[in-house]
């Protein structure tokens, strides 16, 4: 009844509207909104929508990396602080290019090798994902953040970012990226941020800024660097962020590390040791909450964390096959039950969803998948992105047990398929056509 509902709707909504995927800089620009909600038309200019933004209240601009944007059926900290910005009677106006969480990868048998000199293809920003379920059909969701992005990245971008945008305030969480990744040290960070801070004052001189430091992560063998280039790091941004602020343009120190649950030994507060879980969404929100009211007397009380914080449901899929075609042995599912939700879109205009049901399993990251040669072998374990797997290296005639089952990270898992099996019959994939 509420998906039939929800479809009626859609229908009276705009044709979602498609483009060709391009390099990351142009496909940010043609994804900016048009027009604001219930206010301009599709003629409108970026400074006609600034002047709309502002009479609906204050443009807020969160800006960051995964821990930011999420997965497709993540609440994440962004909806956490929406809602209490609607809980202070705060009136608030999100923006920015994107609207959706990282949409999960869609099934495919595995690629070939790609050979050297072939052209690469530019892989677009995924942001088309959607929310848990639970999430207000009211949320204002647009934002600036993207998997795996750096602010070694975001500064060369940001400013075409804000002149589009104009936000009033931003929300800044990023780092850890740029010293989980390689792209610079403690040192090289700091500069990234202040140099993105700058080129976004050039665009609007009097943003104000709320900067979160970056948050420990648990230990990973061979990163000694890692925890001891975070440390330094944020003893660098506190010392430096007095020195950028000014009156007409203030930023304060937003103290995530001290807020979120997250440490090198152990991470209560996420799902894979380091990216929030729906308790960690919380926290973060709420570090933010204490800057804002502290800082800029935005809010009289800081963002409550709840206690009862909403269980991830992850179903067993359905529909679980194993099979042994056109020389491979694969495994494919569907969701556990059909499923009813908002799919957040990021063409022009984004300001609106469609009713989706989704194939795989929603709100689950990613599957484990155990498999053995029936009778012979003890099951082991691959972990996959999309409802497919492909066995490696299968032996001839030799049957196959596989059964499924969906994950959340390292804890949150669903139950496991039954076992099912099939018979190898592998054939070679072709050479290449040119050497």
């Amino acid at each position: 009844m509420i998906c039939r509902l929800l479809s009626q709707l859609t229908a009276l909504v705009s044709p979602l509207q498609t483009s060709t995927p391009v390099a990351d800089t142009a496909a940010i620009l043609a994804a900016m909104e048009k027009a604001k909600k219930g206010a301009a038309d599709n003629a409108s200019s970026p400074a006609d929508e600034s002047l709309a933004g502002r009479q609906a209240g204050m443009r807020v601009m969160i800006v960051g990396d995964s821990m930011t944007q999420g997965a497709q059926g993540d609440w994440t900290w962004r909806y956490r602080i929406w809602e209490w910005f609607q809980d202070q009677s705060i009136a608030v106006d999100f923006v920015g290019p994107y609207v959706g969480t990282q949409e999960p990868d869609l099934p495919s048998a595995p690629s070939q090798t790609v050979l050297y000199r072939v052209a690469q293809t530019t892989n677009p920003v995924k942001s088309s994902g959607g929310y848990a379920v639970g999430v207000s059909a009211n949320f204002d969701s647009h934002h600036f953040a993207v998997w795996g992005r750096a602010a070694a990245v975001d500064k060369g971008l940001i400013q075409d970012i804000v002149a589009a945008h104009q936000p009033d305030l931003m929300l800044l969480m990023l780092g850890f990226n740029d010293m989980g990744w390689f792209y610079s040290d403690a040192a090289g960070t700091l500069d990234s941020i202040k140099t993105l801070i700058s080129n976004a004052r050039t665009a609007n001189p009097n943003l104000k800024f709320a900067v979160a430091n970056v948050p420990q992560r648990t230990f990973i063998t061979g990163r000694e660097d890692l925890p001891l280039n975070t440390d330094i790091y944020n003893s660098l941004l506190s010392n430096a962020i007095p020195g950028w602020s000014t009156t007409q343009s203030p930023i304060s120190l937003v103290k995530l590390q001290e807020n979120y649950d997250c440490g090198t030994t152990a991470c209560p507060a996420g799902y894979d040791g380091l990216h929030p879980n729906a308790l960690g969404e919380y926290q973060i929100a709420r570090a933010f909450t204490k800057t804002l009211v502290a800082d800029f007397q935005i809010g009289t009380s800081t963002l409550a964390i709840p206690s009862h914080v909403p269980a991830r449901p992850l179903p067993v899929p359905s529909n679980f096959q194993v099979s042994s075609s056109s020389g491979r042995l694969k495994a494919t599912w569907d969701a556990g039950k059909s499923t009813c939700a908002i799919h957040f879109l990021t063409d022009s205009p984004p300001s609106y969803a469609v009713v989706d049901i989704f194939a795989a399993v929603y709100g689950a990251y990613n599957y484990d998948v155990q498999s053995r040669i029936s009778g012979t072998t003890d099951f082991t374990t691959e972990m996959v992105s999309s409802n497919r797997w492909d066995a490696r290296w299968p032996v001839d005639d030799f049957v196959y047990d596989v059964r499924v089952r969906a994950s959340a990270g390292n804890i949150i898992k669903g139950d496991w398929t039954t076992v099912l099996s099939a018979t190898a019959h592998p054939v070679t994939t072709p050479g290449p056509s040119v050497l």
